[in-house]
């Protein structure tokens, strides 16, 4: 659920109704998150085609000392804009 909230943002620029849908989530685990912990969440759109838009991502560790954090987890999802996006209504938080 975290994939798919951050990459709805991070894609949202991406097209000119602001709007995308989730066309396809995948997450590979990697190391197990353990609770009471600060994690990063690291997002890009890595391609944008008409009303489609690719992100890639990972849930990391703080990295220390300059050093990078560990991957516990890596996702990448497809996100496209409906055609009807222009009479649909946005929900903002």
């Amino acid at each position: 659920m975290m994939f798919d909230e951050a990459f709805a943002r991070c894609v949202s620029d991406s097209f000119k109704s602001g709007l995308g849908m989730t066309a396809n989530l995948n997450v590979d685990f990697r190391k197990p998150a353990l609770p009471e912990r600060v994690y990063v969440l690291k997002a890009e759109t890595v391609k944008v085609e008409g009303r489609k838009a690719w992100v890639k991502g990972r849930l990391e560790t703080i990295g220390k000392e300059g050093k990078e954090g560990v991957v516990l987890t890596e996702a990448e999802a497809l996100f496209i804009e409906p055609r009807q996006a222009a009479q649909m209504r946005r929900v903002v938080n």
